[in-house]
C-alpha cells in the first residue's frame, strides 16, 4: 500500500508542476540560471584579479634589474672606506679584516687572525673595533695598536712599526662558470 502511496503523491506533484508554470520546478530553473551568472562573474573576477597580481609582479621583477646597487656618483665619503682587507703583517702573520660603514663618519671593523672567512680564518677569536673618519682617514679605536685606514691600505702601528694590508674584493670561483 505504501508503494501506491508514494506513486501517487508523484503523480500528484507532477500534475501540479504541469498546471502552476511558476511552481518549484521553474524556480528551480531560475534558480540555476543566478547560479551560473554568479559564478561566471566570481570566475571572471577571480581571473583578472590573478591577472593583475601577475602583472603586477612583473612589473616589479623587470624593476628591479635596472636599478643599480650603489651608484658611484650618489655615495657618499664613507663607501670608498666599507669593504675587506687582507694581507700579511710583516711577513709573519696573516690577518684580514671587513670594514662596515655606519653612516655618518662612523664605521665598524671586524680583524680575523689568519685571514678573512673562508681565505684562512679559523673561527676562532675575531676582534671588532670603532672607528671615525676624519677628511680622507678612518681612525678605529681600542687593542694595544693603532690602527687605521688611508689611501686604500689598512695600517696597523705599534712600537714605532708599522705593516699595511690592501683593501681587496673577492669573487666566487664559480662566477661566471
Amino acid at each position: 500500500m505504501e508503494e501506491k502511496t508514494a506513486a501517487s503523491r508523484l503523480s500528484k506533484r507532477n500534475s501540479l508542476y504541469e498546471k502552476h508554470p511558476n511552481s518549484v520546478d521553474s524556480l528551480g530553473q531560475a534558480g540555476y540560471r543566478f547560479f551560473t551568472q554568479v559564478m561566471l562573474k566570481f570566475s571572471r573576477l577571480s581571473m583578472g584579479l590573478t591577472a593583475g597580481l601577475l602583472l603586477a609582479g612583473l612589473n616589479t621583477v623587470s624593476a628591479a634589474k635596472n636599478v643599480a646597487a650603489a651608484d658611484p656618483k650618489k655615495v657618499d665619503a664613507d663607501f670608498k672606506f666599507q669593504g675587506e682587507y687582507a694581507g700579511s703583517l710583516g711577513g709573519q702573520y696573516e690577518v684580514g679584516a671587513q670594514v662596515i660603514a655606519l653612516g655618518g663618519g662612523k664605521f665598524k671593523m671586524v680583524l680575523y687572525p689568519g685571514g678573512l672567512p673562508g681565505a684562512g680564518y679559523d673561527g676562532g677569536e675575531k676582534r671588532e673595533y670603532d672607528g671615525a673618519r676624519d677628511g680622507d682617514t678612518v681612525t678605529f679605536t681600542g687593542g694595544t695598536t693603532g690602527k687605521s685606514i688611508f689611501g686604500g691600505k689598512l695600517t696597523f702601528e705599534r712600537d714605532g712599526q708599522s705593516f699595511s694590508i690592501d683593501r681587496t674584493i673577492r669573487k666566487s670561483p664559480t662566477l661566471s662558470a
